[in-house]
């Protein structure tokens, strides 16, 4: 578990991580990734230790801001939040 946490931190400190949580049942986590493109984040993925011993797998999914939502920040001239930006969620 120490390497894995590790892992994650270094993604964390270097500004890459927006949000972690793990599934109710322990069965898994969600990382939200702040990343270039979908390659960027898989690669990130791909080096956790616990996915890099096949002991988890992961899955990179893309993700957007929801459309209704943003035309409503636009309407009201407001800014969308910074975690709206390109982001991807791994699910291991």
């Amino acid at each position: 578990k120490d390497a894995e946490a590790k892992a994650v931190y270094a993604i964390a400190a270097e500004g890459r991580l927006e949000a972690m949580f793990l599934y109710a049942d322990h069965s898994g986590a969600m990382l939200i990734l702040k990343a270039q493109d979908q390659a960027a984040a898989r690669l990130d993925i791909q080096n956790l230790p616990y996915v890099r011993e096949g002991l988890l797998t992961a899955r990179v999914t893309p993700l957007a801001a929801y459309p209704p939502l943003a035309a409503l920040y636009e309407k009201d001239g407001r800014q969308q939040p910074e975690w709206w930006g390109a982001a991807a969620s791994a699910d291991h």
